[in-house]
């Protein structure tokens, strides 16, 4: 186990929520880097990356947002002095980075670079990560630690490391928790109850236990008997914390006035910090705290060698100074030399040091004041593929018009992540290829049908007509009524005074018969069997035959009507009789 630990490796772990329209949700900071979820539910990161505590796979520090996987479902997080602890959604447990101490909670001390999940419990309802160690409830109240356990800080009555979660006593009403981030000589945590009760266990060489004491305590203590504990952070070796009248409140170590009560005097129990009762949140750093009102202002107090507090100067404030003159600040965090917030708007600014890009600012430049710090997001490529009829209008190209048969066109747009994306139209034209007028004709009472839609009166008509493609055009459908004419036929014979056996040929001429008009001969008023053609031949007729035909009408307006044909009355002259004499 490391004994060595300098005041530059001291870490601080702080969470914010904020139910936000904007970019970014919940921010943590830890020792030298960031986690934070988008109001999408992804996860980002940035910062130092030594040990893997960005979650990206890798071990190289980014100083802008880096998106963590492609989950969106991520709900809370707490970032600890090289590990990282996150809850989904869904209530399972996450974690990732240093494990030398079992701080990650998978019942080893192997290293991760990237999110693993812990155990297959879905009912985790907040974490603190702190220097080597977790703390962590249920969403039953009960309340779970694990990792290192030097200073009694797990509360579990003992001094012994724990490689995965343990539950710390029986009590089922532990509300808000918060572990400190410091050194082994600062190692706490403290504790709000449902019932509004605080209490506090681990080191307490400054009195950052505040139970009046300076002796190490194993095990949660009550810290007075007020009731009325609304929020809390623990810092490097001091605590904060807001009671339900907005009165603040603090204890523990105060070497660079990180208390806030105008002195630099350590504290063993809680003190009230000035006397106002607008304070509405709390986001300590290691050395330094951080606060906002209910106006929206935005307050810092204690070290500044960095611009911690962001009022522009790197001179220690024992008491606190309000930084700038916003008041649309909506929630604050702090690490060890550098502090973060939220606007009410979504947007993120950080302040302070930035030796491993820790600001995200894409630089690694210390900054003295706010510096507002560009939405994350990830470009995308898309292609949009679209068939339209003989002209197109793309609205978010302001309402371009395509006409051409193809069409290939590009435009940038924001995605859903905020992000500028490359959009690429395909365009298919297809032209509406059809007639433009369509001229017919209809009997009395009869119809036309065109693409659909069936007519039955004379004159021009406005149609539709939907081609192959799918494509409509206007089509002038001129429609002339046509009158019923009446049909008749005539029969001729070659000869009608032949000799029996003689071929006679007997021929059909019709009138107003139609294109395909159907013939009967009849012989003697009967049908004659397959005689249905406009001629007739034969050489089997007695004498005073009668050969007659039957129209059968087929034109557009009398498919039924009929006509009967004169009468060939035929004179067959018998063969005459010769003798021969011998």
């Amino acid at each position: 186990m490391k004994k060595i630990i300098t005041l530059c490796l001291l870490a601080f772990i702080g969470t914010t929520t904020l139910n936000a329209q904007g970019c970014f949700k919940a921010i943590s900071a830890g020792y030298g880097h960031m986690i934070a979820i988008k109001t999408d539910g992804t996860l980002w990161a940035w910062g130092r990356n030594a040990y893997g505590q960005l979650g990206d796979g890798t071990t190289t520090n980014r100083n802008s947002p880096v998106q963590i996987g492609t989950a969106t479902n991520w709900k809370s997080i707490s970032a600890g002095y090289t590990h990282t602890i996150a809850i989904k959604t869904d209530g399972s447990l996450w974690a990732w980075g240093y494990n030398d101490q079992g701080q990650l909670g998978d019942g080893t001390t192997t290293q991760s670079n990237s999110p693993v999940q812990i155990g297959t419990a879905t009912n985790w309802a907040s974490i603190s990560a702190g220097t080597y160690y977790t703390l962590a409830t249920k969403t039953d109240g009960s309340l779970w630690a694990w990792g290192y356990n030097g200073g009694g800080n797990l509360g579990d009555g003992t001094t012994t490391q724990r490689k995965s979660p343990v539950q710390i006593g029986t009590a089922t009403n532990w509300g808000f928790i918060s572990a400190d981030a410091g050194s082994y000589s600062g190692q706490h945590c403290i504790a709000i109850k449902t019932d509004g009760t605080l209490w506090a266990w681990g080191s307490n060489n400054y009195g950052q236990v505040g139970d009046g004491t300076t002796t190490q305590r194993n095990s949660p203590v009550q810290i007075g008997n007020a009731t009325n504990w609304a929020s809390i952070n623990a810092g490097g070796e001091h605590c904060i914390a807001i009671k339900t009248d907005g009165s603040l409140w603090a204890w523990g170590r105060n070497i660079v006035g990180q208390l806030g009560d105008g002195t630099t005097t350590n504290r063993n129990s809680p003190v009230q910090i000035g006397t106002a009762t607008n304070w509405a949140s709390i986001g300590r750093g290691f050395y330094h705290s951080t606060a906002i009102k209910t106006d929206g202002s935005l307050w810092a107090w204690g070290w500044n060698s960095s611009g911690q507090l962001g009022d522009g100067t790197t001179t220690q404030s024992n008491s606190p100074v309000q930084i700038g003159t916003a008041t649309n600040w909506a929630s604050i965090n702090g690490g060890f030399a550098h502090s973060l917030a939220i606007k009410t708007d979504g947007s993120l600014w950080a302040w302070g040091f930035n030796g491993f890009g820790q600001l995200g600012d894409g630089t690694t430049i210390q900054r003295l004041t706010p510096t507002s710090i560009a939405c994350p997001c990830i470009p995308t490529t898309s292609i949009f593929t679209i068939s339209a009829c003989n002209s197109y209008t793309w609205a978010a190209k302001g309402n371009k018009v395509y006409t051409a048969s193809n069409n290939t066109d590009t435009i940038h747009l924001t995605n859903a992540g905020g992000c500028d994306s490359l959009v690429t139209l395909n365009l298919t034209i297809t032209q509406a290829s059809t007639p433009t007028t369509v001229n017919t004709s209809i009997c009395s009472g009869g119809s036309y049908v065109f693409n659909g839609v069936t007519y039955t009166t004379a004159g021009s008509h406005t149609a539709t007509f939907t081609n192959a493609a799918g494509c409509d055009s206007a089509v002038t459908v001129n429609i002339t009524l046509s009158t019923a004419t009446t049909p008749s036929i005539t029969v001729t014979a070659g000869a009608n005074n032949v000799c029996v056996g003689t071929l006679v040929s007997f021929t059909a001429n019709a009138t107003n018969g139609g294109a395909s008009p159907a013939y009967q001969w009849k012989l003697n008023g009967n049908n004659i069997v397959g005689a249905n053609s406009n001629t007739y031949q034969t050489t089997t007729l007695a004498n005073n035959s009668i050969v007659s035909c039957v129209l059968t009408a087929n034109n557009s307006c009398q498919t039924t009507a009929t006509a009967n044909s004169n009468v060939v009355k035929m004179i067959i002259n018998s063969a005459p009789n010769i003798g021969v004499s011998t």
